[in-house]
């Protein structure tokens, strides 16, 4: 084997990824830019952070949970297995969005419009000082 590309395949990975996410968030990524970018792809992203979060506790209880102890490797045990963590991660990434995602973005959507309307100001004469009137009234307020 050749071990200075297997030492270094994972980081020039990464690098490559990274290059091309700089180059996308720099607006410079062209056709893989284009390519993520389409609307397909928008539901995928909401639930994929949820699916990182939840798939170690699917994959424990997947090979933890075996009442026969020894597991048997075969390709349709790979492709039964994959299947099934994969459909039963993407249901609770789900579960969690609408549950907690969901309802926290909304929230924070309400507040944040909130803060973005100021208060009106009261009108200033036209040389920009506050008019007696206009300070009374002020006064008031406070």
């Amino acid at each position: 084997k050749n071990h200075f590309s297997l030492a270094l395949s994972k980081p020039a990975w990464a690098v490559s990824l990274s290059i091309l996410g700089i180059l996308a968030f720099a607006g410079q990524g062209g056709a893989v830019a284009s390519l993520l970018e389409l609307p397909i792809f928008a539901p995928l992203a909401k639930l994929t952070y949820a699916s990182y979060l939840v798939h170690p506790a699917v994959l424990d209880l997947a090979y933890k949970s075996r009442a026969g102890g020894q597991i048997t490797f075969s390709v349709v045990w790979y492709v039964v297995t994959f299947l099934g963590v994969s459909a039963l991660v993407t249901g609770l990434a789900f579960l969690l969005h609408l549950g907690l995602e969901a309802p926290l973005v909304s929230l924070e959507k309400i507040l944040l419009r909130r803060n973005a309307n100021p208060k009106p100001t009261r009108p200033r004469s036209h040389d920009g000082r506050t008019t007696p009137a206009q300070a009374s009234v002020d006064a008031e307020l406070l």
